[in-house]
């Protein structure tokens, strides 16, 4: 046996020792993966319920947001429902340290959005913002993470910074309508970080509830000359 094919095997034992020890599990169903699985088992990839969101522009993501802020395009890849294994995947993010799904997600997220017409020409992705005093607490923004991965596909940088998180409210979802727009500018902020002007920014979170986030940062960001703004999300309630 060479020295080569010894080391790659006493690698490939260490490997299988570590794993009966620590077990690499699916961040959707929490199975065991196999050595040829990484971060999602094939039967979680081929069943998570996906939306048909690529297919038009004209979708039921995109309508959340009819009438409320200006978007270029929006889509999101799963279907949400409370108890699911969609959002055992979304905890798994947020709460267990699970960058590896963020990072996977977002590879995958920008896969489809490259195949769609109604998503072309974005220049640059901005996460929604945690409150700094979250973002210390849980160790890293779960949306910045998504965003990462989207970028190594969409070849665009990420500005994580270009939005600010003023309060640290959870969400406007209870609000109303009139209510949320009179609260939009205490809640999301664009910084001077960067040039946003004349930009088409693809803005990126987990989840769309109701979209009232999304919506105050969609705002915020088309404050700027000449911005567009699209929206893409790993997940959407229906």
């Amino acid at each position: 046996m060479s020295s080569e094919t010894k080391s790659n095997f006493l690698q490939s034992s260490w490997s299988d020792f570590i794993g009966l020890i620590w077990p690499e599990c699916c961040g959707a169903c929490g199975l065991g993966l196999l050595r040829q699985e990484k971060t999602l088992c094939s039967n979680c990839r081929m069943s998570l319920p996906q939306t048909a969101d690529w297919q038009h522009a004209d979708n039921p993501t995109a309508r959340k947001f009819w009438g409320r802020v200006p978007l270029r395009a929006a889509a999101a890849m799963y279907v949400f429902r409370k108890e699911g294994e969609v959002q055992q995947l979304i905890h798994n993010l947020k709460y267990k340290h699970r960058e590896d799904v963020g990072l996977l997600v977002g590879r995958m997220l920008a896969a489809r959005i490259q195949q769609c017409s109604h998503f072309e020409g974005i220049t640059a992705i901005v996460p929604v913002p945690l409150h700094p005093s979250k973002e210390k607490r849980r160790g890293y923004n779960q949306s910045e993470v998504i965003a990462r991965g989207m970028a190594a596909v969409l070849g665009v940088p990420v500005f994580a910074h270009a939005l600010r998180r003023r309060t640290d409210s959870n969400s406007l979802t209870h609000l109303g309508r009139i209510e949320r727009w009179e609260h939009i500018e205490q809640v999301f902020e664009a910084t001077p970080t960067h040039d946003l002007r004349k930009h088409h920014i693809l803005l990126v979170d987990d989840v769309i509830t109701t979209g009232a986030t999304l919506e105050a940062c969609a705002a915020a960001l088309l404050r700027h000359e000449g911005v567009s703004v699209s929206v893409a999300a790993l997940a959407a309630a229906v």
